[in-house]
């Protein structure tokens, strides 16, 4: 239940899905006659209202962008429409300079930290991120969100250009400091080392903020890829492509 009282209809389908898999379990083991769940109707999610941004709006955001830290990023995420975790788990190896292509070939992801410890001697903690024996949690990269999602793009040369003057600030940057991370990562925090989504969301909205252009979620900026790459005539398949869906009505809608 959200602060304000209100449960989070996202979460109940997951506790539905959950108890459901469990029950149908227990039906097949004989435990039960039949799964209760499936008597259940599932709630309904509201459709949530999509709000691309405008190509003025853009630019007003790409000027805010322009010479900060990672800024090519958002070049990225509203030209060519990435997923965040995509935009955040890209390596430098991804970039063909001569090809002029960039591979999305994994995302980023969090993970809830998970208990090491035994049944037999529990921490006695509730939340496996402080169990003093925690394991497979933090930020890890994994496959991208499908088949389709898995792709290479043509960049634009403006595109390119950012990222060529990026690359040459982060390796100044990387000189510069005694503490860098791995040097993979095409978007890394001051580290060296990935960046964070609930850290890449709030520079948004600070940017959103700077450059006077509404807060809005941060997927409605893939949204507002694919209204450009429709309105410059692309057909919606190659469309599709661009934005790594698997059907072309994922596009259409």
């Amino acid at each position: 239940v959200h602060p304000n009282g209100k449960t989070r209809i996202g979460s109940i389908s997951h506790v539905r899905r959950t108890l459901n898999a469990a029950l149908s379990g227990a039906v097949k083991r004989g435990y039960l006659v039949r799964n209760p769940v499936s008597l259940a109707r599932a709630p309904k999610h509201p459709r949530t209202l999509i709000e691309p941004y405008s190509v003025e709006e853009i630019r007003l955001l790409f000027a805010v962008t322009a010479g900060i830290r990672n800024g090519a990023r958002w070049t990225l995420g509203a030209v060519l429409g990435l997923r965040q975790g995509e935009a955040l788990g890209l390596w430098w190896d991804d970039l063909d300079v001569e090809a002029g292509t960039l591979t999305v070939a994994r995302q980023l992801q969090r993970r809830l930290w998970e208990h090491g410890c035994s049944e037999a001697a529990p921490c006695g903690r509730k939340r496996g991120t402080d169990c003093p024996l925690s394991h497979g949690g933090g930020l890890v990269t994994c496959e991208p969100k499908s088949e389709a999602s898995r792709r290479t793009l043509a960049l634009p040369p403006s595109v390119l250009t950012d990222l060529l003057a990026h690359r040459k600030a982060q390796a100044a940057e990387r000189l510069a400091s005694s503490y860098w991370g791995d040097s993979k990562w095409m978007f890394p925090n001051e580290l060296g080392h990935p960046t964070d989504q609930s850290r890449d969301y709030a520079q948004w909205r600070g940017l959103c903020v700077q450059a006077g252009i509404p807060v809005r979620r941060l997927h409605d900026l893939r949204h507002t890829s694919a209204t450009m790459l429709l309105e410059a005539d692309i057909d919606l398949k190659s469309a599709g492509q661009v934005l790594g869906h698997g059907t072309v009505a994922q596009t259409a809608a």
